[in-house]
């Protein structure tokens, strides 16, 4: 449908926070249910209206020779950090030759990842698409993301309580926020994230420290505040280990963590 202004389309986002490997078969199926549904309504409203088909084929239809649909879209979504390896249309997930998928219509995944956005293009978003985005892209790179969050700290002064729920739900990043803003300083809640989570780890450290003396306290402090790191998902085992200058097992036996 179309007016002096616009084309009107349906569009579904379908939302995910894992890979889905037969994804152009879900939304192609979305689409197709999409398309019927107009298709029913169109030979309702003919009926509610009286309307007298031009032609037995009209008739048989429902569905009249003037008749138009909506466009219908659907967008994926991906929120995971890790790489979006599965199929990105039909043809990728049929098992024939080129000779024969030449006879087969193609059906193509529209797939946003921000993961796979490259760093550069990041700067064409100028909502709190670049804030959502860039967090879900670095959200493994900590010290790439306080870096960026530093860099573009404008963006992130001012990001909709709607957008931080939705990262605290798809991508459980934790950010605190005071209850009744509508808007939220981003850079002050991952600040406050990772404080929360260096507290966790001296507050053990300083009790481990009374008994074991100042030197092995804050040895200790360490070690616990790099495994709250990794408990809260913001280190993987392996920086912590490296941080702590100790293999991975070392570190998870020396502190006790099962991954």
């Amino acid at each position: 449908m179309r007016d002096d202004r616009a084309t009107y389309i349906l569009l579904g986002i379908e939302n995910q926070s894992n890979v889905h490997y037969a994804m152009p078969i879900r939304t192609m199926v979305y689409d197709a249910m999409q398309y019927e549904a107009q298709i029913k309504e169109a030979a309702m409203r003919h009926r509610a209206a009286n309307d007298v088909p031009e032609s037995g084929d009209e008739y048989l239809s429902g569905f009249y020779k003037e008749d138009r649909l909506l466009p219908v879209f659907t967008l994926t979504i991906y929120y995971g950090p890790e790489p979006w390896d599965g199929p990105l249309d039909l043809h990728s997930m049929l098992d024939a030759d080129k000779a024969i998928l030449k006879f087969i219509p193609n059906y193509k995944l529209n797939l946003l990842a921000p993961a796979r956005i490259a760093e550069d293009e990041l700067e064409k978003f100028h909502t709190d698409l670049l804030a959502a985005f860039t967090y879900m892209k670095f959200a493994k790179d900590k010290a790439r993301l306080r870096q960026l969050v530093a860099e573009k700290a404008k963006a992130f002064q001012l990001v909709s309580r709607e957008t931080v729920d939705m990262l605290n739900t798809v991508m459980n990043a934790r950010l605190p926020y005071a209850q009744g803003k509508e808007n939220v300083n981003m850079c002050e809640a991952m600040e406050g994230m990772l404080e929360d989570a260096r507290q966790e780890g001296w507050t053990g450290g300083w009790a481990e420290g009374r008994e074991e003396g100042w030197a092995g306290g804050l040895e200790r402090g360490k070690l616990d505040t790099l495994l709250a790191l990794v408990r809260k998902g913001y280190l993987t085992l392996q920086q912590a280990a490296d941080e702590a200058q100790m293999t991975p097992e070392a570190f998870a036996a020396k502190v006790g963590f099962k991954p």
